[in-house]
């Protein structure tokens, strides 16, 4: 059976561009994924994209911290940045 909660929760540390909110949300998905990695019923298939995702979050809270905060997203890709 697929736990999609941990992916609920992964995408929204992936998209969250509050700093305020960015570790809280972190967090959240790399307690999801470890309770999910935990169980023995998921495929190898499952098991990689768990992995997958920690690695990601693991980065995400490295450069959020290095930062004091959270990565300046809105300020880099704000609509009058980009070329129509």
């Amino acid at each position: 059976m697929l736990d999609t909660n941990w992916m609920k929760l992964y995408e929204a540390a992936i998209l969250e561009i509050n700093p305020d909110n960015l570790l809280t949300r972190i967090g959240a998905a790399e307690q999801a994924i470890a309770q999910r990695e935990s169980l023995v019923d998921i495929t190898e298939l499952e098991r990689r994209k768990l992995a997958d995702a920690r690695s990601m979050l693991t980065t995400l809270s490295r450069i959020a911290s290095s930062q004091g905060n959270a990565p300046r997203l809105t300020q880099r890709y704000s609509r009058d940045n980009i070329n129509d």
